[in-house]
């Protein structure tokens, strides 16, 4: 259950495979620029991490940021990724990223009910007890954390937060919004 483990770089080697194109880019083409971000976005792969497709040199990166590779992403585009996954992928009338998708990402996966796809879940409450019960959350490195919660129609970011701190943090939060 981490960005950057086996079962992550192996999935970003596929939609390579797939894609046939470095996924940096497709990601900043496909859903940054769109959503109007973009500008100061990074993603790196390590400098071994050379691969050939149909005759191409590609690099794979890798899902999180480790070891000299991975995703640099501003609070600012963290928080405009989290809002199109609250609009299920809509943005300005466009389906920016297909329904569907954004549904299982927040759907329980049968080996953890409490992991969607990409994301951690809080249908029972364990991972923040004051977070409602539709929230969903993306943990990064470095403590970033992106809340999606749908019954108070809000995004949250969090940069550099001690792990020791999030429940307190989500607390006043949630205080905040009154649920």
């Amino acid at each position: 259950w981490e960005y950057n483990d086996v079962r992550i770089n192996q999935f970003s080697l596929a939609l390579l495979h797939l894609l046939k194109e470095p996924l940096p880019e497709v990601f900043l083409e496909s859903v940054l620029k769109p959503i109007g971000g973009g500008r100061d976005f990074q993603w790196e792969a390590y400098d071994d991490a050379w691969v050939e497709i149909d005759g191409q040199r590609l690099q794979s990166v890798p899902g999180g940021t480790h070891w000299g590779g991975g995703v640099k992403i501003s609070a600012r585009d963290q928080a405009r990724i989290g809002q199109l996954l609250l609009n299920g992928g809509l943005h300005h009338g466009r389906q920016v990223v297909p329904r569907e998708w954004v549904e299982r990402m927040h759907t329980p996966c049968a080996a953890a009910p409490f992991y969607g796809w990409l994301t951690w879940l809080n249908r029972d409450g364990r991972l923040f007890a004051d977070a409602s019960r539709s929230s969903w959350f993306m943990f990064g490195a470095g403590g970033h954390m992106v809340w999606i919660d749908p019954d108070n129609e809000a995004v949250v970011v969090a940069r550099w937060l001690d792990g020791a701190h999030s429940a307190g943090f989500v607390r006043r939060v949630a205080q905040a919004f009154g649920s």
